[in-house]
């Protein structure tokens, strides 16, 4: 978590307005560097889903 982020300006309501999503407070703020992490790992699994989907895809047509 980014220690130094007090998230003291954050914009969002901690009350809902009728009619309208719940919102709560603020509670913590990613380090930029830890979220860039985070990014990079599901990026890669996604590129992961999609050879594997490629490879399948592949595979079927081969069988028929």
């Amino acid at each position: 978590l980014d220690s130094a982020d007090t998230a003291s300006g954050c914009a969002v309501p901690t009350v809902a307005a009728a009619g309208s999503v719940v919102h709560g407070g603020a509670r913590a703020r990613l380090d930029p560097a830890h979220a860039q992490r985070i990014v990079a790992i599901t990026d890669a699994g996604d590129q992961g889903l999609i050879a594997l989907r490629a490879c399948q895809t592949y595979v079927r047509e081969l069988s028929r």
